[in-house]
């Protein structure tokens, strides 16, 4: 008699290894929360600011196609980090968000690089976009248990910049931040040296407020007027400097740096009459400077007026008239030869 309990156990034990061979030969695996890859943290940092921050910043997400063994699935493009009147900590805003890498599916033991590119900021002309892109490493093996594949697949990351460098879970940015420096040079003989010189100094913003200017006296006589001088630029109003032989002052040097580079501006010395102004080793007589794009290096934007007032020597007049002179008295000569001359006859 057929033994049907043995026959039915038997049957379960053919269904059950077919299965296993079934899911040993599976080679696409998507990565969810259980796999060791699950995201990864971006963190934002503006840095050099005073005041609060309150911006987004619009990153794109995708894969180095010319590198990857195959296609990645899963990848969502768009991601955002947002500054929501967010304070700063020692000069530096952050933010941190988390990039869910928990949909992504490979069907390929290889190495994986994706590419994190932020692409723009709802406020460029403050906070500038990072350029710089940056390429996690994902690298997909086969699961082993006692050194078996499983027929799954295993996803690990390595966060790596372009440059190949290790950089863990992070992507940094600056809000680049720099000052002007003017410096002040009299010569001449007949230069004034505890004479103040006035300039009129214009940045091509509309928002910075109390910038702070350093190295200005106080008061100052100028014109025979005593003038009491600011500590600040504000670009509400016009701003004026004055600056006397070997003095030198800053525009925007503080505990954090506070004008944005790429920025206009100009400056002007106004009044300087008899002088000569000679404007960052220029020979040419100006007294204005206007500069396109203030740098993000701080040397490169020290900026030096030189005012030169000499005396004309004797010398210097006599050789400059010599030739009129002679033909003067030349002149004269033949005027009094000729009337002696028509007085005789």
């Amino acid at each position: 008699m057929i033994n049907m309990r043995k026959i039915i156990k038997g049957l379960f034990l053919i269904i059950t290894s077919c299965l296993y061979l079934l899911s040993i030969k599976a080679t696409t695996t998507t990565i969810n929360d259980t796999s060791d890859l699950k995201s990864i943290n971006i963190t934002k940092n503006v840095t050099n600011v005073v005041s609060n921050v309150e911006a987004t910043f619009h990153y794109k997400v995708s894969e180095v196609r010319e590198e990857n063994p195959e296609g990645i699935g899963g990848i969502n493009e768009d991601f955002f980090i947002t500054f929501d009147n967010v304070g700063p900590n020692n000069g530096t805003a952050s933010v941190t968000k988390s990039l869910d890498l928990s949909g992504l599916s490979f069907s390929k033991v290889g190495d994986y690089y994706l590419k994190i590119c932020e692409v723009s900021s709802s406020n460029e002309s403050i906070y500038p976009v990072d350029d710089r892109c940056y390429y996690p490493l994902v690298m997909v093996r086969n699961e082993l248990v006692n050194n078996s594949p499983t027929g799954n697949l295993i996803a690990t990351l390595l966060s790596t910049v372009s440059d190949g460098s290790n950089k863990t879970d992070a992507i940094f940015s600056t809000r680049p931040m720099s000052f002007i420096t003017i410096n002040k040079k009299v010569t001449g003989d007949m230069s004034n040296k505890e004479e103040y010189f006035k300039f009129k100094i214009t940045i091509d913003r509309d928002d910075l407020s109390n910038v702070v200017i350093k190295g200005q006296d106080a008061t100052v006589i100028y014109n025979g007027e005593e003038i009491i001088t600011s500590s600040v630029y504000n670009s509400n109003q016009d701003n004026y400097i004055y600056l006397k032989h070997d003095q030198s002052i800053t525009v925007g040097e503080n505990e954090y740096f506070q004008i944005p580079t790429g920025v206009s501006y100009s400056i002007i010395e106004e009044d300087a009459e008899n002088y000569k102004t000679y404007i960052n080793n220029s020979t040419n007589d100006n007294k204005t400077l206007e500069v396109e794009k203030l740098s993000h290096v701080s040397d490169e934007n020290i900026n030096t007026f030189i005012n030169n007032y000499e005396s004309v020597t004797f010398t210097g007049v006599v050789s400059n008239i010599a030739p009129y002179l002679i033909l003067l008295i030349v002149g004269i000569v033949l005027f009094v030869l000729t009337r002696k001359k028509y007085e005789k006859e």
